[in-house]
């Protein structure tokens, strides 16, 4: 269902389906231990999603919001065509930074 992986001080969380309402829970349940590391930074690595739905949507605004109270922070990586025209199509790529590959998002924290 997921991938998690560290990389140095951020973790990269790959979903391997459609994150979605039958899909979001064990994903957070997966994300919200990394968490409560203070300050928190994660990478949704999103290459082999193939549909993000709202319940998706509002879990990444959430899992951003959460990171930032405590100084850390969530990018995403990789979206398909069709996912990316969904994050821009609802703004939350106005709040969340999406990057083109995993490296670069993981990368642009040492910035």
């Amino acid at each position: 269902m997921y991938q998690l992986r560290q990389q140095g001080s951020v973790t990269v969380v790959a979903p391997q389906v459609a994150i979605n309402q039958g899909s979001v829970d064990q994903l957070r349940a997966a994300v919200e231990p990394r968490l409560a590391d203070r300050p928190t930074f994660l990478v949704f690595d999103l290459s082999a999603v193939p549909l993000l739905d709202s319940s998706a949507l509002e879990w990444i605004l959430d899992t951003q919001d959460e990171a930032l109270r405590y100084g850390g922070e969530l990018k995403l990586a990789s979206p398909n065509s069709l996912c990316s025209d969904i994050l821009g199509l609802t703004g939350v790529d106005e709040r969340v930074a999406v990057h083109s590959d995993t490296v670069t998002a993981v990368g642009s924290f040492s910035r």
